[in-house]
């Protein structure tokens, strides 16, 4: 498994090494994300996964962060947590 994520993958290249990645991104590195939340100072943990079905190349993985984001009621900050599987 490696920790470090790169910005361009060969998806097809790492589903034949069945490559397995596990790290973090910073939101301030993710332009649309950022423009989006109060606060783009949190991290975004990836875990990815390439592998096969049949001939097909197949990703699977999760992503988890605690976003910053300014609440429409009240106008104060609040966190909330977002977990996706993909």
């Amino acid at each position: 498994m490696s920790d470090k994520l790169p910005e361009l993958i060969d998806p097809i290249m790492l589903a034949e090494r069945r490559a397995e990645w596990a790290g973090a991104i910073e939101i301030a590195a993710m332009p649309r994300l950022s423009e989006s939340v109060a606060d783009s100072g949190g991290m975004v943990e990836v875990n990815v996964r390439f592998g096969k079905e049949g001939k097909f190349p197949v990703i699977v993985g999760k992503i988890d962060a605690q976003l910053n984001l300014e609440c429409q009621n009240c106008l104060d900050a609040m966190q909330w947590p977002v977990s996706l599987n993909f």
